[in-house]
């Protein structure tokens, strides 16, 4: 899966899908104890092709319930800014675009 770069141009951004296949689509969520807040997050994410959760180490349930909701976690200390664990999840993202 290729992604173009924010400051990319439009006519370098991916290729739309194969005509009659509908785009993929891979949404990719950052938490640390979110536990109160995870459920409604995935159930509004419940339409995406694939979850991917990025977790800063929770102490909570957070990861826990976003397995037993079948989501991707991935498991990536924060350094306080959301980049890293954004571009971690991107790399591990399937779909024809993210969200």
């Amino acid at each position: 899966m290729s992604r173009a770069p924010a400051s990319a141009a439009a006519s370098d951004a991916s290729p739309a899908p194969p005509p009659g296949r509908a785009p993929s689509i891979s949404a990719i969520v950052i938490t640390k104890n979110e536990e109160a807040n995870i459920c409604e997050c995935l159930d509004g994410l419940s339409w995406c092709d694939e979850v991917i959760v990025v977790d800063c180490f929770s102490t909570d349930r957070t990861v826990e319930i976003c397995r037993e909701r079948a989501a991707k976690v991935i498991l990536k200390p924060g350094p306080g800014m959301p980049g890293p664990q954004r571009n971690e999840g991107l790399a591990a993202a399937r779909g024809d675009w993210a969200l």
